[in-house]
């Protein structure tokens, strides 16, 4: 779970709980970048005190046996589902609606080497099913 904060298009900080994950063999100082800062959140936050979020902002013990919460009124413990906890504590709204839709703007990529791939809506799907046959002529 990588964490990155923006301001004015600039990365500001980032935080990963585990990001040596995938490549054990990645430096102090890469894993360092990742620790996060709950004092350049809470600038960016004026609701925020450091105290408020800096539990968040841990390296991820994988060997422990009962991971713990952050803070006890927390929902999730130290998983991925902890950073909705994170994003409440923030104000952020979570960007999927119980659907399973995205909230807000989402937008599409693609480049000559990723090329757009559209999905059909199910009208279409139901339209294009349909016998492009002539229902007057028999087969």
């Amino acid at each position: 779970m990588d964490v990155v904060l923006y301001k004015d298009g600039e990365v500001i900080d980032q935080f990963n709980p585990i990001p040596d994950y995938w490549d054990a063999n990645i430096s102090d100082e890469e894993i360092g970048s990742w620790k996060g800062n709950a004092k350049t959140i809470a600038e960016l936050f004026p609701f925020i005190k450091t105290s408020d979020i800096d539990k968040y902002l841990v390296r991820w013990d994988l060997e422990e046996e009962e991971p713990s919460k952050a803070y006890s009124t927390d929902e999730f413990t130290k998983e991925d589902w902890q950073l909705v906890d994170f994003m409440t504590k923030l104000k952020l709204p979570y960007p999927i609606d119980d659907n399973g839709n995205p909230k807000g703007q989402t937008y599409k990529l693609w480049t000559s080497q990723l090329k757009l791939v559209t999905q059909q809506s199910k009208s279409e799907l139901k339209h294009e099913t349909k016998s492009k046959k002539p229902w007057w002529k028999f087969w």
